[in-house]
């Protein structure tokens, strides 16, 4: 992401002539975009080294081995060409790089191959020399699982397969040489162009996303020099943009393994987190959130309070209205589904869906019109800013009269990323709460003007003057 965002807008400025010193650091675009690549070429370097040499060694003394395509037994060679010929052949498309194709389209962050090559035999037929092949690790395991009597762990990488079998997809080829690339484009999305329509402006910008301006090329580190001379002519990159590395790139994909090797010795003991008390003792939620404002603490309490909060809102013959915010939604968000329940329900449902939520932006136009569907009002927020605030409101028809109850948190309404970072919720009944999160929502789908708040600091207006005299006091 700090290549996807940060230095495809440094390289933006470059390509504009951008020479200003506008940051605090007093830097021109260049001067910074040279502090950055003699910086993290120094955390690569340093990335390669602690793999290959610490962690690496520290798994295979554990049983856990990355195979090499020589280090590999009869069995285990026969396995993979069963796995390639049945599972890897029929999803791979080489793309020759001649005069006569256009340069392949290497997709952002994708791991490719670059093979040189020669025809093994005199032949009429066109022929090219170079060729790219995409590894689809995207719909494959990038750890492929190799049979092992011992009964240690025994993996290959995907590309590694695919390079042992490179003569099966180049037939009638020699293949000389294969290395692995990989390209990371310009991912940030301008602002919109229609602002009068949001969504089709912003799904015209993720259409234009897939193919935005390479920024780094990370690449095997005995890359032949003119093969790296067409890479860099093609991809419009200097050589400071050349990341190069040994046999590994993509370093995330190690979660991958780290699902794949089931020995519970080697990871942390999970640790489930604990249920939200209040919730746990009181006859249903609306009388544990009457009785007293209750604070949550992600991860270690349970999104489950805040799940069950709206789903029995979405099915509670008293609920009236739900009206809430979105900035990142799951693509199989349960909170969501309630809201569409909760439509279906005959309930008032109202929700803002932040459409700039960066590189969340497909899931939340999905959800965007999957509630306005089933009747949901759907916004999607506030011209020339991003809604980053995190509300809930519910409104029920009790014996005394209309209630409100409110949850307001730092972190999004996201059941995988709740498990991961560290939040706080506030679910609250009082008033005061429920006067200012009507005069929010009423802002945010109306536009209308706030006649003040309780509680609440909004950016931008309030937000920094409240803090400082906060502080201050």
């Amino acid at each position: 992401e700090f290549f996807m965002v940060r230095v495809a807008e440094l390289k933006r400025r470059l390509r504009a002539g951008d020479q200003t010193a506008e940051e605090p650091d007093g830097l021109t675009p260049a001067e910074t975009m040279a502090a950055v690549a003699a910086r993290v070429h120094a955390l690569v370097d340093e990335q390669h080294r602690c793999f290959l040499e610490e962690i690496q060694p520290l798994l295979a003394a554990e049983g856990i081995l990355l195979l090499r395509p020589k280090g590999i037994s009869e069995e285990q060679q026969r396995f993979l060409e069963e796995y390639f010929r049945h599972t890897l052949l029929p999803v791979l498309t080489p793309l020759a790089i001649d005069p006569g194709h256009p340069f392949p389209s290497l997709g952002n962050r994708s791991l490719c191959l670059v093979a040189s090559m020669r025809p093994s035999a005199p032949s009429a037929l066109p022929y090219s020399s170079l060729s790219v092949i995409h590894i689809p690790s995207q719909v494959l395991p990038r750890f492929v699982t190799l049979p092992d009597p011992t009964g240690k762990h025994a993996f290959m990488l995907l590309e590694d397969v695919i390079r042992l079998h490179l003569p099966s997809v180049y037939n009638g080829y020699e293949i000389l040489s294969s290395y692995a690339i990989r390209v990371t484009r310009d991912a940030d999305l301008p602002p919109p162009g229609r602002p009068e329509d949001l969504l089709a402006s912003i799904e015209e910008s993720l259409r234009e996303r897939r193919l935005g301006a390479a920024v780094r090329l990370q690449h095997d580190g005995d890359l032949p020099p003119d093969i790296l001379a067409t890479l860099l002519d093609e991809l419009e990159l200097q050589p400071e943009d050349l990341y190069e590395g040994e046999g590994f790139a993509a370093f995330s994909d190690l979660f991958q393994l780290y699902a794949a090797v089931d020995v519970p010795r080697l990871k942390d003991r999970p640790r489930p987190p604990h249920p939200v008390p209040a919730f746990e003792s009181a006859s249903d939620i609306w009388s544990a959130i009457r009785a007293q404002d209750i604070l949550v603490h992600h991860p270690y309490h349970t999104f489950d309070a805040v799940i069950r909060f709206v789903r029995e809102a979405a099915v509670d013959p008293k609920v009236l209205a739900i009206k809430m915010t979105f900035y990142r939604v799951s693509p199989t968000s349960p909170i969501a589904q309630a809201l569409r329940a909760a439509v279906e329900n005959g309930k008032e449902v109202a929700v803002l869906v932040e459409l700039q939520a960066r590189f969340d932006e497909e899931a939340n136009i999905r959800w965007a019109r999957a509630l306005e569907e089933v009747g949901a009002h759907v916004v999607y927020g506030l011209p020339g800013l991003k809604t980053h605030c995190k509300a809930c409101l519910i409104v029920r028809q009790e014996t005394d009269g209309i209630r409100r109850y409110c949850h307001l948190a730092t972190g999004n309404y996201n059941v995988r990323t709740a498990g991961v970072y560290e939040d706080i919720g506030l679910f609250t009944s009082r008033e005061s709460f429920g006067e200012d999160l009507t005069e929010l929502f009423n802002l945010l789908t109306g536009y209308t003007r706030p006649r003040g708040f309780h509680h609440l600091l909004l950016a931008p207006g309030a937000l920094r003057d409240g803090l400082i005299e906060r502080i201050r006091r």
